[in-house]
Formats: C-alpha cells, structure tokens, sequence
C-alpha cells in the first residue's frame, strides 16, 4: 500500500495550506492591459493638442488673409436690398453758434444677404415693423452732430453703427450693409 503524505502542521498544530503558484500569463495580460489603456490616454491628449495648434494656426491664416484681401466680397446678386418708404430727417444746431441749423436729409437702405436661411424672415420683419426700427435709427442720430456727414469715414462710421443696430435689433447676420442713398445737407 501506498503511504499517504502526512499533512504539513504549522506551530498551532493547523494545517498548512499549500500556495499555488500566481499564473504568470494573467499578469502579463493585465499589463498589456493597462499599457494599452495608458497609450490610448495619450493618444486623444495628442490628438486634442494637435487639433487645438491646426485651428489656431488655420485662424492666424485666415486672419492673415482678410487682412491681405480685405473682407470677402459678396455678390450684389446675393444681396436682397430694403429701403425705408420715407425719407430720414435730421437737424441739427450748431456747437457754435445757436443761430446756425443744419439739416441732413437721407434715404436710408439695407443690404440682406439673400443666401442666409434667415433672409426671408428679416425682410419681412422689417417691412412690417418699419416704424420701430426707424424710431431706432433717429434715437441713435440724435446722439450724433452735423459733423458725422461731413466726411467719408463719419459717413462709414454712422453706417456701421446703424448696421450694428439692426443686427442686434433683429438677431441676425443677415443684415451685411447700409447704404446712404440722396445724402442731402444744408446749413441755415
């Protein structure tokens, strides 16, 4: 007859339990594992990076660009015009001398980019709401002198801050231009 083996005691008279040997390959898996899971991590780091220096590079490029060529050009066919069915009036008295008036008549005219999905709602909001948004438009001339008719660049500037009111009046960006059309100015 075969002996059986004795059980291994410990000092308290219990029996040993025999460790097994920690399989190997399950610990190689589990670094491959995290090794993969590390690299993955650094990659989208890289990758957000990388994007984040391409836009900032294509923005200074574009940048670049506008400045070179100046703003793009839009087609006077893609532009829908709106002009105001009566004429702007403005007087304005002299800084200098009180007997002195000036007038300033204008005809006043919009530029909507007809290719915005917008354009068609901004119209038709101004047509039918004319008479608040000329009430805008003579609140912000009030504000101004004579002097801002007196050369291009005023004329430019008024344009602008007209157009700026509208776009933020109406919410939209559809709105690209002003124009003074028949600028009239006398003096008394």
């Amino acid at each position: 007859m075969a002996k059986k083996k004795q059980p291994e005691l410990d000092e308290d008279g219990v029996e040993k339990v025999a460790k097994k040997p920690q399989d190997k390959s399950k610990i190689v898996m589990m670094i491959g594992v995290v090794l993969i899971i590390v690299s993955l991590i650094f990659s989208m780091i890289s990758l957000i990076t990388i994007m984040g220096i391409s836009k900032a590079l294509r923005g200074e490029e574009e940048a670049a660009e506008l400045e070179e060529n100046g703003p793009p050009q839009i087609s006077v066919n893609d532009i829908e015009p709106f002009i105001f069915s009566e004429k702007f009036i403005f007087i304005y008295n002299d800084t200098g001398n009180t007997d002195k008036v000036h007038n300033v008549v204008v005809e006043i005219g919009v530029g909507i980019l007809a290719t915005e999905k917008d354009a068609a709602k901004v119209l038709e909001t101004m047509t039918t709401r004319e008479t608040i948004l000329r009430d805008g438009i003579e609140t912000l001339m009030k504000s101004k002198s004579y002097e801002d008719f007196a050369s291009a660049e005023s004329t430019d500037a008024l344009k602008n801050e007209i157009l700026l009111y509208l776009q933020s009046r109406l919410e939209s960006e559809s709105i690209v231009d002003v124009y003074f059309n028949n600028l009239l100015t006398s003096s008394k």
